[in-house]
């Protein structure tokens, strides 16, 4: 029985009846925690204001400009705290840039109208015309900076996080590993709807498990356990009376509210808040699989691959010829990879491993635990002294550009299968052959063979589903930094 139906129904007093001093404590602790991170931003902000003003009113030079200057620099904050620039998520991560880029186009608009009938157009003026975009230039470089301050705080000093619902949810919500899942927050305390299975729950680090009964208050438990957001996963047991109930209940204590939506790896670009009558519900654009196979996608990939090509000619020749002195076998490994539409195809790499070692994969496998889905071995007997050093660095797939010339790969996808690793997909796995394979992709910046078989596959799904030209501009940037650093390469 969901709690909905049930006749005795939790407590979600919207009055503010919990005044408690240990309340007053708690909720103190939870604005001085948020107050760790807003002051990174806004000290960022506010240098980054003041700095681009006063350069361009240093150029106006003409006298009486200090109400003009605070004038804009109080509109400025404002407008970026209209747009949400000071909330947790853009605090800490990169959503604060469009928080302080809309908020400098709306003050351009602005001041853009204003010089038509201020008496002191030259300094109007010149603020619009360098203030401003030299203040989102500033704002834009001080809020990546604020950003990475910041997440090391919530690394330090994580947002405690409450789970509520079946364990069920709260499991497939925990997932297999947390401290991807969540970075920046620490689950530290779980109320169960269904006691009795909570067994079943992990051991996690200073976590508390409560049980939740009907008529139990959530607020209280929240502010007892000083968590500073509140996850609903089972949203379904609750309905939406009790939801707008608890929204009330946890105003006064500085308690953020978050709500499972049971649509994981669906990325927030393809999710948009739409109106059934009186109803919200989210409209989930459909994925993208023929934008990742388009036009512009496939013309991109023919310049850089032919730049690529012809500017590493050099590399090469020299690594050729020391493939070829260690052992004097082939320079080049042609292996069979399944692409797009489950259609087979020979990839290009510069051979790593010794000349016979597609012949002993089945034995290595067997004493690997017999697992042949992304086989890989971190010390693989097979690899030559010259391999090591180009596996390293990746460079054994720099041919790979030749593949994503003809079309048979891209330079941005999933990472190209082979036939026995497809024949073990099930459904969902097989959705990622609707797209090229791609040379780099989410799987290789994100802990490449570190990662566990299960994790590599979400995020081939993920980027499947969601491809954008801006993620395809994401992973090719972070693929230098992976490979200078040589990250989970084996």
């Amino acid at each position: 029985m969901s709690i909905s139906d049930s006749f005795l129904e939790p407590s979600f007093d919207p009055l503010p009846s919990d005044t408690s001093a240990l309340s007053r404590r708690n909720k103190r602790s939870r604005n001085m925690r948020a107050w760790e991170t807003i002051r990174v931003s806004l000290v960022c902000d506010l240098v980054s204001i003041v700095l681009s003003l006063s350069f361009a009113l240093w150029i106006d030079e003409s006298s009486g400009q200090a109400p003009l200057f605070l004038l804009l620099l109080f509109s400025w904050i404002f407008l970026i705290w209209s747009q949400k620039g000071y909330t947790f998520h853009a605090r800490v991560l990169s959503s604060g840039l469009r928080s302080v880029l809309l908020s400098s186009i709306f003050l351009f608009a602005f001041v853009g109208f204003w010089s038509q009938a201020s008496s002191n157009v030259s300094a109007v003026r010149i603020v619009a015309l360098v203030g401003i975009p030299l203040g989102a230039l500033l704002l834009a470089l001080g809020r990546l900076v604020a950003s990475r301050l910041n997440k090391g705080i919530r690394q330090k000093q994580p947002s405690r996080l409450l789970l509520l619902g079946t364990v069920k949810d709260i499991l497939n919500v925990l997932g297999e590993k947390q401290s991807g899942r969540f970075p920046y927050h620490q689950v530290t305390a779980l109320l169960v709807t269904d006691p009795e299975n909570a067994g079943r729950l992990p051991n996690l680090v200073g976590c508390e498990v409560r049980s939740f009964a009907f008529g139990d208050s959530i607020v209280v438990a929240a502010s007892e356990m000083e968590c500073d957001s509140v996850w609903v996963v089972s949203v379904n047991d609750f309905g939406d009376k009790h939801l707008r109930r608890l929204m009330w209940s946890l105003r006064n204590q500085n308690i953020r509210l978050y709500l499972e939506p049971m649509i994981e790896g669906t990325s927030g670009t393809r999710i948009n808040s739409e109106r059934f009558g009186q109803r919200p519900v989210l409209y989930i654009e459909p994925p993208r699989f023929d934008a990742a196979n388009g036009y512009s996608k496939r013309f991109i990939d023919i310049v850089l691959s032919l730049i690529v090509l012809i500017l590493i000619s050099p590399v090469f020749l020299v690594v050729a010829v020391a493939i070829k002195l260690e052992d004097g076998g082939p320079v080049f490994y042609k292996s069979e990879r399944i692409g797009i539409y489950g259609k087979p195809f020979q990839v290009w790499k510069f051979r790593s491993m010794v000349v016979d070692a597609e012949s002993r994969v089945n034995e290595l496998i067997a004493l690997n635990g017999g697992n042949a889905l992304l086989f890989k071995m971190k010390d693989d007997p097979r690899v030559t002294k010259v391999g090591h050093f180009i596996r390293r660095y990746s460079i054994d797939e720099v041919p790979q550009f030749i593949n994503s010339l003809n079309g048979t790969m891209s330079i941005v996808g999933p990472r190209p299968p082979l036939r026995r690793e497809v024949d073990l997909y099930g459904i969902d796995m097989r959705m990622r052959l609707e797209v090229r394979p791609g040379i780099t992709g989410l799987w290789q910046v994100s802990g490449r063979s570190n990662l566990s078989a299960k994790q590599a596959q979400d995020l081939d799904l993920y980027y499947v589903d969601n491809w954008s030209a801006l993620l395809d501009l994401k992973i090719f940037l972070k693929t230098f930094g992976v490979v200078l650093r040589s990250e989970g390469a084996y």
